[in-house]
């Protein structure tokens, strides 16, 4: 079994820096990218730092595990690539999922492998692992952010695209 992630909310200086935090809205450290789905933004869901860079995560599609469906989407700041299939547009702020924001204070693992809920999912093109995150147990008291199964995200071998899906 994993180590539980613990959370707690954030400062004002941390809801708006360049670190692991979930909900308020993302850091863009180049040029600000919202992704869209079928003509609307999707929510903003979180972002994960890493040593080189910030892996914004949004969650628009809550039926679909797939990590290139359109209607979920990660973005790297500042120097990533948006992926073919994700559509953006140059926008700081749209929907989040939460208003509150919350930074990781103990639990969270950068790399290593994944613990699959269900199959390997690993998508073939970003298979260099990040994270995941259990939402069910390390969320549980933060709701909405709660409830939405384990979320895993991973980059492609140069790091200028990432990949988000989730398994429940």
């Amino acid at each position: 079994m994993s180590t539980m992630t613990a959370w707690r909310l954030a400062t004002p200086d941390e809801a708006v820096s360049p670190i692991t935090r979930i909900g308020g809205y993302p850091t863009f450290l180049s040029r600000a990218r919202w992704p869209v789905s079928e003509g609307h933004q999707i929510p903003f869901w979180g972002q994960i730092a890493t040593q080189q860079e910030i892996i914004l995560v949004f969650l628009g599609d809550l039926f679909s595990y797939e990590p290139e469906n359109g209607g979920n989407a990660a973005l790297v700041e500042p120097f990533g690539e948006v992926p073919a299939w994700v559509d953006t547009v140059p926008l700081m702020h749209g929907p989040r999922v939460s208003t509150a924001r919350l930074v990781p204070t103990s639990g969270l693992t950068l790399y290593g492998q994944p613990r699959w809920l269900q199959q390997d999912d690993t998508p073939a093109a970003a298979p260099c692992f990040v994270c995941q995150i259990d939402t069910e147990r390390d969320l549980s008291d933060w709701p909405p952010l709660d409830n939405f199964g384990w979320m895993y995200l991973f980059t492609s071998p140069d790091r200028r695209q990432a990949r988000f899906l989730w398994q429940s």
